[in-house]
């Protein structure tokens, strides 16, 4: 997929090329290759199922076409298009390895508040993205980080 913005149309194939069974409503695999072919990175079984619950309705098991584009819309509001996140992605990854490390974070966290932010906290912080369990973020877990929190911000960040 083109790193760009993706159109109310480009939404709309996206949900018909996945109905698959032409219901008018993807279940949760066919939620997930949608999502995927629209530049959402890996999309995990968990991620399925908070977008199913907040998506409403009667079944919880699957979303219908109107809720499913408004998801994306308010998915691509709140955290950009994939070519945003992947220059946030470049910003983050300092010495240009591929990662984002905890050393990095401490160091961004230090030029955006004057001071790096407690380890701990950045460390839970890289916990809660990193799939791999590798201690860093590669883009794709970043990027699915961005996707899936950016919507819930509601202010500024405790390191409390």
């Amino acid at each position: 997929m083109a790193e760009a913005r993706v159109t109310r149309d480009e939404v709309e194939q996206a949900f018909n090329l996945f109905d698959t069974d032409s219901t008018g409503y993807l279940d949760e695999e066919e939620l997930a290759f949608a999502l995927k072919s629209l530049g959402y990175g890996k999309v995990t079984k968990t991620d399925v199922n908070e977008i199913l619950g907040e998506a409403g309705g009667y079944d919880s098991r699957r979303i219908e076409r109107e809720h499913f584009i408004e998801l994306v819309e308010r998915k691509q509001h709140a955290a950009g298009s994939p070519q945003e996140v992947r220059t946030a992605f470049k910003l983050f990854d300092l010495d240009g390895s591929g990662y984002i490390s905890l050393r990095t974070l401490q160091r961004i966290s230090a030029i955006v508040e004057g001071e790096p932010a407690p380890d701990k906290f950045l460390r839970d912080v890289i916990k809660a993205a990193d799939a791999d369990q590798d201690g860093e973020l590669n883009f794709d877990e970043f990027a699915n980080a961005v996707t899936k929190y950016a919507g819930r911000a509601t202010g500024g960040v405790s390191y409390d």
